[in-house]
């Protein structure tokens, strides 16, 4: 019977996993079209000004695309990691760690709106949580 139990809460918990995707699929197809438009407006920068821009702003623009790659890259790993179906493993993690990666992931929406956020947590607070979305390798 525990066995049972055990196999309908992780069906559960999956579950309220996908639902919660469902309701957030709206605001993250925004965040990736914001640095997908940041790209397409780099890119047509650099096919008409091609010959006539210095270098120095060729490679700026250049900067700006693969940082926006980057940006969309590490939205849709987080996204793959969330709907993934693991087991929800706790391990102790640094807050400062998860603060900056979903910083990352709203950073375009505090820049829309001119918002700047300032974080004032001791770098030795740490917490209790699932690290699939948080590793420094996969980022949020």
């Amino acid at each position: 019977m525990l066995k049972e139990l055990e196999v309908r809460r992780r069906r559960l918990l999956q579950s309220e996993k996908l639902a919660s995707l469902g309701v957030l699929s709206a605001g993250i197809a925004h965040e990736l079209n914001n640095p997908l438009s940041n790209i397409s407006s780099s890119c047509q920068l650099l096919m008409e000004e091609l010959e006539e821009a210095e270098p120095a702003q060729l490679q700026g623009w250049l900067r700006q695309i693969d940082s926006e790659t980057e940006r969309g890259r590490k939205i849709v790993r987080s996204m793959l990691d969330f709907g993934d179906q693991r087991l929800f493993r706790k391990q102790r993690l640094k807050l400062l760690d998860l603060i900056e990666e979903t910083r990352i992931i709203i950073d375009n929406m505090l820049r829309q709106h001119r918002a700047h956020l300032s974080v004032n947590v001791p770098a030795e607070l740490t917490l209790e949580a699932d690290n699939s979305a948080c590793s420094s390798s996969s980022s949020i």
